[in-house]
């Protein structure tokens, strides 16, 4: 099971569940397992989301191309 959440919801997280950010900025004060800075948004794209700029539905989307669409290229 994957699950999302914020840093400061991280204390009351059951402690065998890894916690892996994928932020831009992780806190150093967050207690986690480790990164996956390939999964991270654009700064762009997190500028747009937190400025609402950009309803959520549109973020997912332009996430899943911006993001995950490059983690995989696939000869034509």
């Amino acid at each position: 099971m994957i699950c999302t959440s914020y840093f400061a919801f991280i204390p009351k997280l059951p402690g065998d569940m890894l916690k892996i950010s994928i932020s831009l900025y992780t806190p150093q004060w967050a207690q986690i397992d480790g990164c996956f800075p390939c999964l991270n948004p654009t700064e762009q794209l997190l500028r747009e989301a937190k400025s609402g700029a950009v309803s959520p539905e549109k973020t997912m989307e332009k996430y899943c191309s911006e993001v995950l669409g490059n983690l995989y290229h696939f000869p034509s």
